[in-house]
């Protein structure tokens, strides 16, 4: 039911610097979690704007903020079929702060 999408998916976030992966069934929704893979990812809102350009509608009541730092977004993907996007946080490193080496930010 989802399979057919998840290619485009995966290079979309590619093209943001984001590693995917994917958990649950799939029966209900396509739940996936984008990991930061490169030091350049980019901002979660571009990601979101690449879902949009595929066709992808996010609603109104997202992104949410989960634990450690997760923003959670539930994309309408036509008919009945949606996704649950997780976004993990990019590291204070990377994001275009400065940080020492156990962290710390100073930008």
């Amino acid at each position: 039911m989802y399979s057919h999408r998840i290619h485009e998916i995966q290079q979309a976030a590619k093209c943001c610097g984001y590693a995917l992966a994917i958990h649950g069934s799939m029966q209900r929704d396509l739940d996936v979690v984008a990991i930061p893979w490169i030091e350049v990812a980019t901002e979660p809102g571009d990601l979101i704007a690449g879902l949009e350009n595929l066709g992808f509608t996010v609603t109104p009541d997202s992104p949410k903020e989960k634990p450690h730092g997760r923003l959670a977004y539930t994309l309408l993907m036509g008919g009945a079929l949606f996704m649950d996007l997780s976004i993990m946080p990019r590291t204070p490193d990377h994001d275009g702060h400065d940080s020492d080496e156990k962290g710390h930010d100073h930008g």
